[in-house]
């Protein structure tokens, strides 16, 4: 079994394209009067105007799509101007919060708690190849110990540390460093 898309009512599909391209960043897939598509890395999100087709449906909290967020910043950055129906909380290994959309659905918006003290606590154990060391160099316009400047980076306590899949991913000056979570190495880092 597997599930590719899920679609929720709308009452204006034009306001609701609206309200989701703000959401997802991006444009829709398919855009139509009764049923508009927006793909979500293969996942595909629809809208649906029942009214178009004389259908009669029940609006609020009794089907909420989950949407998982890359990290707690850009979750915060997006329910900025939303209207709030539960708060942002912690749950188990993710922040949660609730938002409303334009036709009044409830919609949940998660991202993980990453847990940025198993990094630092293995701090001792980043590096880089030699191979990573000149591609830094080079990114970054430095001639410096880049395993030094890293870890110098990452202790920051500006630094913006988060996890996504494989990596862990460290931003801070406008410069992002990309770290094997398994190994420790350090893969990348570049200016943003």
């Amino acid at each position: 079994m597997n599930i590719k898309s899920l679609y929720i009512c709308v009452n204006d599909m034009k306001r609701a394209i609206e309200f989701y391209k703000e959401l997802f960043k991006k444009e829709p897939l398919i855009i139509d009067e009764i049923y508009s598509i927006f793909n979500i890395n293969g996942f595909r999100f629809g809208l649906f105007n029942y009214k178009k087709v004389k259908e009669k449906h029940t609006f609020g909290s009794n089907c909420i799509p989950s949407i998982e967020i890359n990290n707690i910043k850009e979750l915060k950055e997006i329910i900025k101007n939303k209207e709030i129906c539960f708060p942002l909380t912690e749950i188990g290994n993710n922040w949660v919060v609730e938002i409303v959309d334009s036709e009044n659905n409830h919609i949940e918006l998660t991202t993980p708690i990453n847990d940025n003290k198993v990094l630092l606590d293995n701090i001792h154990k980043i590096h880089t190849t030699k191979l990573g060391t000149e591609r830094i160099k080079k990114n970054l316009n430095i001639n410096i110990d880049i395993e030094e400047y890293c870890k110098k980076q990452i202790l920051n306590k500006e630094c913006n540390i988060y996890k996504k899949g494989k990596n862990w991913y460290c931003e801070i000056n406008n410069i992002i460093i990309t770290i094997n979570s398994l190994t420790y190495t350090i893969i990348t880092a570049k200016s943003r």
